[in-house]
């Protein structure tokens, strides 16, 4: 399994009580959260660093009528996409230029700020869109340290990559 490093062994979940369907959904939830996951038979492997991670996924399938319950814990599902959607467009539209854009610098920064204190949206990894929140703001800051335009729009690529996906 990739992921673990060298002498890390790998946290084991026995999976035999899980139907194909189960196990199908659950690998495409830990490749949507980049979690590094290995099968060995009806045994899941994945990096011992990620089990809450893991726990909370596999929750997602065992229990999915605890997510209608989670929808009314005052969270706003639809404001939190909006933040996400308004960062990829800023982004989006960051990437697409040929010169330094500060208008989109600017949508950049003001979405990024959003972000900081968003909840992570319906369908989206904490860890995952704490990546998106760090990938953000460390943009902002080197936009403010007027980094070089070259380490600017690779952020932004990586960026624009990772939330692509999600949105």
């Amino acid at each position: 399994m990739s992921g673990t490093g060298p002498g890390d062994e790998p946290l084991v979940y026995e999976m035999d009580g899980w139907d194909p369907e189960e196990r199908t959904a659950l690998g495409l939830l830990l490749e949507g959260a980049g979690i590094a996951h290995s099968w060995d038979g009806d045994d899941l492997l994945v990096p011992e660093g990620a089990e809450e991670l893991v726990d909370e996924l596999m929750d997602r399938i065992e229990f999915p009528d605890a997510l209608d319950e989670a929808a009314d814990d005052g969270t706003d599902d639809e404001a939190n996409y909006a933040v996400m959607s308004d960062l990829y467009v800023a982004v989006d539209r960051l990437a697409g230029t040929d010169r330094f854009d500060v208008g989109a610098a600017a949508e950049l920064t003001v979405a990024a700020a959003a972000a900081r204190d968003a909840a992570p949206p319906y369908g989206v990894a904490p860890a995952q869109w704490q990546k998106v929140q760090q990938l953000a703001e460390g943009i902002v800051e080197a936009i403010d340290a007027e980094a070089d335009d070259d380490v600017v729009r690779r952020d932004v690529a990586a960026l624009r990559g990772l939330l692509a996906p999600m949105v």
